[in-house]
């Protein structure tokens, strides 16, 4: 029994998330800069809890943005999956990877967005209690949730067969998402800055892959 191909309106709610993606991928990215930097190890912790104190706008903005992109992501994935038609095994595991990630990336974000400040803003200061805090959400954040999406851009770039850009992409995206990974784990700020950029720039460039090698899937042989 052939399978139905995927209607317009999904091809064309990928593309829509694909561009999405770019966007506040590339949003939380600059933002990043300004808002999360000087809340982060490149700075001392005295440093980082002074400026955490004042509750930034700019930190809660970009957390803000990075849970955007999350939702994003998961939802793209899962579009994605449901365009590739024969290949729903490899899409449920993909989805249900990136579903594991995301619950533990909002959940580390929401940390950093709203805890961190609250305890940096406490008298007296208390820096074992928000290190504590700080190094939970970046190990959950950019080890556990990275991990979980790199895998699922893997096993979903797998079965993008029809498109070498797509496949390249996502490789090299999993790749820097692995580096990225474990640039969280050693907590050293000037590697996971290092790694986050490209595992970004690719993420976003095999976003757009991905949508026209399901377009061109959906086509039949």
């Amino acid at each position: 029994m052939t399978e139905a191909a995927p209607s317009r309106g999904t091809l064309r709610a990928v593309t829509v998330l694909a561009w999405t993606n770019i966007v506040l991928h590339a949003l939380a990215l600059a933002l990043s800069l300004e808002g999360i930097r000087p809340g982060t190890p490149a700075f001392s912790p005295d440093e980082r809890m002074i400026y955490l104190a004042r509750a930034p706008l700019l930190w809660e903005l970009a957390w803000g943005a990075w849970m955007a992109s999350a939702l994003a992501l998961v939802t793209f994935l899962e579009l994605l999956g449901r365009s590739l038609r024969g290949r729903e095994s490899n899409a449920r595991l993909a989805v249900s990877l990136a579903v594991a990630g995301v619950a533990i990336d909002l959940t580390c974000d929401a940390t950093q967005m709203l805890v961190l400040p609250s305890i940096c803003s406490r008298e007296p200061r208390d820096p074992a209690l928000f290190l504590a805090f700080a190094r939970f959400a970046d190990v959950g954040g950019f080890v556990a949730a990275n991990g979980l999406y790199s895998l699922a851009v893997l096993v979903l770039s797998f079965s993008l067969k029809e498109s070498k850009a797509a496949l390249l992409l996502g490789a090299a995206t999993g790749v820097f998402g692995f580096l990225l990974a474990a640039a969280g784990f050693t907590g050293e700020a000037r590697c996971t800055e290092l790694a986050a950029g490209p595992t970004m720039l690719f993420f976003m460039a095999w976003t757009l892959a991905a949508a026209r090698a399901s377009a061109r899937a959906s086509e039949g042989p």
